[in-house]
């Protein structure tokens, strides 16, 4: 049976059943190797989502339907579609946030429109987000109420019967925390920092040191993915901020049950030896002139190494930091 990868980055649209936007498909294409990244699968076969189905090995960014077609007798070990869309979907993750005692105050799910405008002069500043909505797409932001406000609401509720609702707190670091669940139980992988603008993801940094108080909660969140049926690769962001009232600690905001750019920068760092910054810049903000990254004794900003980015169709850019340190705490989590 032979290796094929698929970079179906528009993961969240399969799942929750809509078109791909021309925005996403021009990322899937940008990315179409990067899971080359992952231990093994270096040298593995390219496929796209019209793939005819064939019995091969295939590692997806997600595990969707469409995936599923594609691997034929390959997918014989992965989780029910169903669990993966239950465990993807941010209500799960507002509810779990729930049940831990830890979500923010006013945090709510809301089915409306007139719903969304009752919480939200609650708030001073507020996200709702689509359950299925990514990489701060799909989400609707604001402060206090106003009409104008209504018809992206009412574009929101045309494409899913609720959202998440709760308080948006700007001055913050972000991370994400990385586990492997298998059969065997729940598997720390390691954590990185996130680097964004607004709310536009911009990379990642593999160097990251979250408040120790946040491991054992995000242990718990994990575990609460694989008691639903779940297994594979999950990530789970969570933040540091600081608003009038002070610091707040969130270390469950979302979960991503799949790949991640934060899992393959700690692939990448693994297989280096060292620390990396993986830069996603806006538009065409990589420097000019850098040749591609070959090994863990280089240092200064390079290109992604060229077999899991092609000609450097990505618009990535990486820095080498220092040697790897180990990850806080067990690695082995149940």
């Amino acid at each position: 049976m032979n290796r094929a990868i698929l970079a179906n980055l528009g993961f969240e649209y399969e799942l929750a059943s809509r078109p791909l936007t021309a925005a996403v498909r021009a990322q899937q294409a940008r990315f179409a190797a990067i899971l080359r990244i992952v231990d093994g699968w270096r040298d593995a076969d390219l496929v796209d989502a019209d793939a005819p189905p064939a019995d091969r090995e295939l590692l997806a960014w997600g595990a969707s339907s469409q995936a599923r077609a594609i691997a034929g007798r390959g997918a014989a070990g992965w989780p029910d579609v169903e669990i993966v869309r239950e465990v993807n979907d941010k209500r799960f993750s507002h509810q779990l946030e729930q049940l831990l005692g830890i979500a923010l105050p006013g945090a709510c799910i809301v089915c409306s429109v007139d719903e969304l405008a009752e919480a939200s002069r609650t708030i001073p500043d507020w996200v709702a987000k689509h359950p299925y909505g990514v990489a701060g797409r799909e989400q609707l932001r604001g402060a206090g109420w106003d009409d104008s406000l209504r018809d992206r609401a009412v574009k929101l509720f045309s494409t899913t019967a609720s959202l998440v609702f709760e308080p948006w707190i700007a001055d913050r670091v972000e991370y994400s925390f990385h586990f492997d669940i298998r059969d065997d139980g729940v598997h720390r992988v390691g954590c990185t920092a996130l680097s964004t603008r607004g709310s536009s993801f911009r990379g990642n940094r593999t160097d990251a040191k979250p408040p120790p108080s946040m491991w054992p909660v995000v242990d718990a969140a994990a575990r609460a993915v694989a008691t639903a049926g779940y297994t594979g690769p999950v990530g789970i962001d969570s933040f540091v901020g600081e608003r009038d009232d002070g610091r707040v600690v969130r270390p469950v905001m979302e979960i991503n049950a799949r790949w991640t750019f934060g899992r393959l920068a700690l692939e990448l760092a693994t297989s280096l030896g060292t620390d990396l910054v993986w830069h996603h810049p806006a538009g065409s903000g990589r420097p000019d002139g850098l040749v591609p990254l070959h090994s863990g004794d280089e240092r200064g900003p390079r290109l992604l190494p060229a077999w899991c980015d092609p000609a450097g169709a990505s618009g990535c850019w990486a820095e080498l930091l220092d040697a790897r340190p180990e990850i806080d705490g067990p690695h082995d989590v149940c």
